[in-house]
């Protein structure tokens, strides 16, 4: 057994690697012992039904308790918010809807980085964080919530909240526990963030009822929506749900890891000129063939490899495909996992020199080349999951939501590399950072931006 500390638990977890020689381990971490697999066990557990993602992040996160329990919609027994997602998806084919993205896109930087010719210095992170939640608001949300400058800055605030909650409830000694939740700073914060959702929220939905429920009194159809509001009504079928919470999940569900993904891409490529020329190139080259069809974004295949090659270097954290177990499940004839306990998947695969040549070095073309081999085929597409990549997780609980974060970072990723050019501020720190198992693009790298003369306008297609 490995015990490990939140801020040095990378670390530990290297150290136990080497010491195990790809055989699983177990560490005691912040939540509690947690078996850990090496990524080649990923398609044995993956597709279990009996190892839960949803009874890990209970477990994880206490979504028991008050402030906590939006966490437990991400992955609840009905399973809401992915049928959500699959209602949303469905926007993912329509051009007015791309329009709306792009031209969202537009907005957002034309706000935040002005007009000015000159080369300007700005926080990286903050500038993808505020464009990326103010674009997932929007489309989801429609004009109902998209300038709810609260709602907004929830979808920023809460899931770091959450996370500084859980674990210093999670390290504190049991009988500590009411005193935390009682006197904590992070805990008495993220109680109250989910009580603002509450109350931007549960009006929206009571109001939305009253009045459908007066029209059919009166003989009238009742007005129609194509939002998340509504998807959660239609999906619910009539049974009780928690509304904010279901909401505020659909909100933080992708809002920090595209954040973060983003962050991290142009971080790598502002250290890459030849690579930003040849994306900027075949974007270019797309666009004027497809204009903005949803068939443009799936032939942009040297910005759909980048994109996979950057979360291979640096992923959301060292493990995948976390879960908890409903009953004792024999993995292999040398490993059980019992009823209760937690597992998770090691991602250290990725760092495989005998999968990956030289994975050490960041590539963008890699996947574009692994295209070719019959070995990977599709699974080189950036949507695809495998034991190789678990970015996106892998199996019967895999991130739903991954083909609107395909489209949504490739356009934001189209509009930032035409409009701009980009380059590190001098000094300027580029590691990632950890915090337990996660794995944190630096929050704190400066980049420099000048607005391109006759850049390609994606609004003008």
């Amino acid at each position: 057994m490995v015990r490990t500390g939140v801020h040095r638990e990378a670390d530990i977890i290297e150290k136990a690697r080497r010491a195990n020689e790809g055989k699983p381990f177990k560490i005691f971490h912040y939540a509690g012992e947690v078996t850990v697999l090496p990524s080649e066990y990923a398609d044995l557990v993956a597709f279990d039904k009996r190892l839960s993602l949803g009874a890990y992040l209970k477990k994880d996160f206490h979504t028991h308790l008050s402030g906590l329990n939006p966490i437990a919609a991400l992955h609840d027994e009905q399973m809401l918010l992915h049928k959500i997602v699959r209602r949303f998806s469905k926007n993912l084919a329509r051009d007015d809807f791309r329009r709306l993205l792009v031209s969202q896109a537009v907005q957002n930087t034309n706000r935040l980085l002005g007009h000015t010719q000159g080369w300007s210095e700005i926080c990286i992170y903050d500038f993808v964080l505020d464009s990326v939640a103010r674009l997932d608001v929007r489309a989801l949300w429609g004009e109902t919530l998209s300038n709810n400058e609260e709602w907004i800055a929830l979808a920023k605030t809460y899931m770091p909240s959450a996370v500084a909650a859980a674990i210093q409830l999670s390290i504190a000694p049991k009988p500590m526990y009411y005193l935390v939740r009682l006197l904590a700073p992070d805990f008495r914060r993220v109680l109250r963030l989910a009580r603002q959702a509450e109350d931007i929220i549960v009006p929206i939905v009571e109001e939305r009822r009253k009045s459908k429920a007066q029209a059919i009194a009166d003989g009238l159809l009742p007005s129609l929506f194509d939002d998340a509001f509504e998807w959660a009504e239609k999906e619910s079928m009539g049974s009780e749900y928690d509304i904010a919470g279901t909401q505020l999940a659909l909100l933080i569900s992708a809002v920090h890891t595209s954040a973060d993904l983003i962050t991290q891409a142009l971080i790598l490529l502002a250290q890459r000129q030849d690579a930003v020329c040849q994306l900027r190139e075949e974007i270019e080259r797309v666009l004027v063939a497809e204009g903005l069809a949803r068939g443009a974004f799936q032939k942009m295949n040297l910005l759909d490899s980048t994109i996979k090659e950057t979360l291979r270097i640096k992923p959301a954290g060292n493990f995948s495909v976390q879960r908890n177990s409903s009953s004792d499940v024999q993995i292999t004839p040398e490993l059980k996992i019992l009823k209760g306990q937690s597992m998770v998947v090691d991602t250290s695969r990725r760092l495989d020199a005998t999968v990956f040549q030289d994975p050490d070095i960041f590539q963008p073309d890699r996947f574009l080349r692994l295209r070719q081999d019959p070995r990977w085929g599709a699974k080189a597409l950036l949507v695809s999951t495998s034991s190789e990549h678990l970015a996106f997780g892998h199996g019967n609980q895999v991130c739903p939501g991954r083909f609107f974060v395909d489209l949504k970072v490739k356009i934001l990723l189209c509009h930032l590399l035409l409009s701009f050019d980009w380059k590190l501020a001098p000094g300027t720190n580029t590691e990632p950072s950890a915090m337990g198992p996660l794995l944190i693009a630096n929050q704190k790298t400066r980049i420099l931006s000048k607005r391109r003369e006759d850049a390609f306008e994606m609004m003008k297609l």
